[in-house]
């Protein structure tokens, strides 16, 4: 039991990214739908 807790540990740790998301940026276009642009950034580290 405690191998697979480590082991489960270990790959948690390594499979970790920063991911930054962006306030949504809302505009309306010219029928007067809204438009809601986001982004997702992830920093991986190799």
């Amino acid at each position: 039991m405690k191998k697979i807790l480590a082991l489960l540990f270990i790959i948690s740790t390594s499979i970790q990214a920063d991911i930054a998301l962006s306030s949504p940026k809302v505009s309306v276009n010219e029928q007067g739908q809204f438009l809601i642009l986001f982004t997702v950034n992830s920093d991986a580290r190799n």
